[in-house]
C-alpha cells in the first residue's frame, strides 16, 4: 500500500505550517458574517501525477471529514506515539540552560459516526512529556476536539453539543498555538489550559420553499486555567495581584465565562428566486467577572442578497444591536446597524464575499475569499473587524468551526482550516480587533508548498490590568501582532516524505507589558522531518526543531524568566495504529 503517512502527520502539517487562526473577530454571530452561506464549494480539482496519500488526506478534511458511503457507521480509530528526545534548553528560559533527555507520549483517540440520528467526530490526543533531569517540565497537556449533533425529532427538534481543550502560551509568544508541535516548545510555567464547551437544543421548521425558521438555545462555558495555581502566583506577586485577579477580572491563572444566547432566525427558500433573505434576532448574557460583569449582547439583522448574475450576488443589511461591557470606563453601543456588499462566485471552488457597513459601534470592513487560481493552487483570504476579548473568541471558535481529521478545524465559511490564536498571551480586556490574513496552498506531482501570513491590531476599549503587574492598562492603548509561516513537503519515496517548515511572530504586547517590561518580543521557529511508513500501521520520524524567542519583553521574576531564549532539540519516534 503506497502511503507517504498517516493522516495525522498531514493534519499535523496543515496545523503547524499551513494555516492560522481565521477565528471571527465580530462576536455575538455564531453562524459567521450575517448573509454569507457556509462553505459548500467542491473539492481541490484533479490535478493528475502521482501526490501520495497527502492529496486524499488534504480533500478529506476541506470536506469536514464527510465519510465515503462505504463506511461503517461507527469508526473508532487509536494510535500511540513514542518519542525520545534531547534538547539543550529544557526550562527554556535565558538562564540557567540545562540539557536534557526526554520522552514524548502521543496517544490519539477519534470516534466518527454518521447515522439517521447522530452526526458525531470526536479526537482526543494528550501529550505527556517526561523529563529526565528536569522534572519542572514533566507536563501532561490536553488537546481535544469534539462535535456531536443529535436527532432528537428528525426534521424538528435538535441538539448540538461541542467541546475544545486547547493550550496556549501565557506570555504570548507571536506563534500560532493550536498544535502541540508549537505549545511543547514553551516552558511549562508559560502555559495555559482553555476548556470550551457548549450545549445547543434548536427547533427547525421548514415551510416548503418559502424558507427554514429555527430557533435555539446555548449555552457555552469557558474556564481557564494555568499550571500554576492562584495560589502560588499570589505567592510570588504579592495579594494585591491575586486579589486583583480574583475580585476584579477573573483572568490570570484561573478564568472562567459562561455565555447564555438565545437565537431565533428565518432564512429564505428556492421560492423567493434570486432573492435571498436571512433575518437573525439574538440576545447573549455573559456571566463573568470585570467587563463581563453584568455585560450582554441584543441584536437584530436582516440581511438581504440578489443573485445579480449566476456569479455575482449583490448584498445588504440592515439591524439594530445594544451592547453592554462593565469596566471603567463602561462599553455602551446602542445604535443601528447596516452593511452593503457583493459575493463573488467565480466556480464551485471559489466564493469572495466583500461587506462594509456599521457594526458594534464603528465602521465594518469584512472579506471573506477562497479561491481556486488553478487546478494545483488555493488560496484563502479574510479580513474582519469587531469587538471581543481572548475568552469570548474562543467561544466564538468552537460555534463557527467544524471538526475536520486529527481533531482539527475547519472553517464553516470560508472552508478553509482554522489554526489557534494565543500570540498575544492571555490578556483580559475587551478591545477593538482588527484581522487581515491570507493562506495559499499549492499541490504539485510530488511536493506540497504553504505559505499564510496573518497582522493583527487590538485597541483596549476598557481599562484593563496586566497579568504580570498591579497597574491598570487605559481604554485606548493599542497593540500588535504579526504572524507567518511557510511550509514544503516533499515525497522522497513511496513510503517517505520530508518537511521543512518555518515560523516567525512578532508580538508588542504593550496591554499586557506596560511600563519597563513594554516592547516587541518576536519568535523564530524551524522544523525539519523525516517520516516513514513501514506498515500499514506503522510508521517512524526523526524530527529536529529550533525555537528562538528575543526582545525586550523579559519576565518580572526569576520564576518566570523566559523572555529571551533558544532551543535545539532532536527527537525519534515510532507511532503504532491499532
Amino acid at each position: 500500500m503506497r502511503r507517504l503517512s498517516s493522516l495525522g502527520f498531514a493534519a499535523t502539517l496543515i496545523g503547524t505550517s499551513l494555516l492560522t487562526s481565521v477565528a471571527h473577530a465580530q462576536s455575538g454571530d455564531p453562524a459567521g458574517q450575517l448573509g454569507i452561506q457556509p462553505y459548500t464549494g467542491g473539492l481541490l480539482p484533479s490535478v493528475g501525477g502521482n501526490v501520495g496519500d497527502l492529496r486524499p488526506q488534504l480533500e478529506r478534511y476541506f470536506r469536514t471529514s464527510v465519510l465515503p458511503a462505504t463506511a461503517p457507521a461507527w469508526v473508532f480509530e487509536s494510535s500511540l506515539g513514542v518519542d525520545v528526545g534531547v534538547t539543550d534548553n529544557a526550562l527554556r528560559t535565558t538562564a540557567p540552560r540545562r540539557a536534557d533527555v526526554f520522552t514524548v507520549l502521543s496517544p490519539t483517540l477519534s470516534l466518527t459516526g454518521d447515522t439517521s440520528r447522530v452526526q458525531t467526530n470526536l479526537v482526543y490526543s494528550p501529550l505527556v512529556q517526561l523529563y529526565a533531569t528536569q522534572g519542572s517540565q514533566t507536563q501532561v497537556s490536553q488537546f481535544f476536539n469534539g462535535q456531536s449533533l443529535v436527532t432528537l425529532v428528525p426534521d424538528a427538534l435538535f441538539l448540538d453539543v461541542r467541546g475544545s481543550i486547547t493550550q496556549s502560551s501565557l506570555l504570548g509568544s507571536g506563534f500560532n498555538s493550536a498544535t502541540t508541535q508549537s505549545t511543547s516548545s514553551f516552558n511549562r510555567q508559560n502555559q495555559v489550559q482553555s476548556i470550551t464547551y457548549s450545549v445547543t437544543p434548536y427547533a427547525e421548521h421548514r415551510f416548503g420553499g418559502w424558507g427554514t425558521a429555527r430557533i435555539g438555545y446555548s449555552y457555552t462555558g469557558t474556564i481557564q486555567d494555568a499550571y500554576n495555581d492562584q495560589a502560588s502566583l499570589n505567592n510570588q506577586f504579592g495579594q494585591g495581584f491575586g486579589q486583583g485577579v480574583n475580585q476584579g477580572l477573573g483572568y490570570g491563572a484561573i478564568g472562567n465565562l459562561t455565555t447564555n444566547r438565545e437565537r431565533a432566525s428565518f432564512a429564505s427558500g428556492e421560492n423567493l428566486g434570486r432573492f435571498n433573505v436571512l433575518s437573525v434576532l439574538e440576545a447573549i448574557q455573559y456571566d463573568g467577572n470585570g467587563s463581563y460583569s453584568g455585560a450582554y449582547r441584543n441584536q437584530f439583522t436582516n440581511q438581504l442578497g440578489f443573485a445579480l448574475t449566476r456569479k455575482i450576488t449583490i448584498l445588504g443589511g440592515l439591524g439594530y444591536q445594544d451592547i453592554r461591557y462593565a469596566g471603567a470606563p463602561p462599553l455602551r453601543i446602542n445604535e443601528p446597524t447596516w452593511n452593503g456588499g457583493v459575493r463573488y462566485t467565480p466556480n464551485n471552488d471559489s466564493t469572495i464575499t466583500v461587506l462594509y457597513g456599521r457594526r458594534d459601534g464603528a465602521a465594518s470592513v469584512s472579506v471573506d475569499a477562497q479561491f481556486a487560481v488553478t487546478a494545483r493552487i488555493r488560496v484563502f483570504g479574510r479580513y474582519s473587524t469587531g469587538i471581543t476579548s481572548d475568552i469570548e473568541e474562543a467561544q466564538n471558535v468552537l460555534q463557527t468551526t467544524s471538526v475536520g481529521p486529527a481533531g482539527l478545524l475547519t472553517d464553516t465559511v470560508t472552508g478553509a482550516p482554522v489554526g489557534g490564536g494565543g500570540s498575544f498571551g492571555v490578556q483580559n480586556g475587551v478591545y477593538r480587533v482588527r484581522r487581515a490574513s491570507a493562506t495559499a496552498l499549492f499541490l504539485a506531482n510530488r511536493d506540497s508548498y504553504s505559505a499564510t501570513i496573518t497582522q493583527e491590531d487590538r485597541t483596549t476599549l476598557t481599562n484593563s490590568s496586566s497579568f504580570f503587574t498591579d497597574r491598570v492598562v487605559p481604554a485606548g492603548v493599542s497593540t500588535s501582532s504579526l504572524y507567518g509561516t511557510a511550509s514544503w513537503q516533499h515525497e522522497l519515496t513511496p513510503d517517505m516524505t520530508s518537511t521543512l517548515s518555518a515560523q516567525y511572530g512578532s508580538t508588542n504586547n504593550a496591554s499586557q507589558f506596560i511600563g519597563a517590561n513594554n516592547g516587541q518580543q518576536s519568535t523564530v521557529g524551524i522544523t525539519a522531518a523525516i517520516s516513514k511508513q513501514f506498515t500499514n500501521t506503522l510508521s517512524g520520524s526523526i524530527r529536529y526543531n529550533y525555537i528562538n524567542r528575543f526582545g525586550s519583553q523579559v519576565g518580572v521574576s526569576s520564576a518566570y524568566n523566559f523572555g529571551n531564549y533558544d532551543e535545539n532539540s532532536l527527537l525519534v519516534g515510532l507511532r503504532k495504529s491499532f
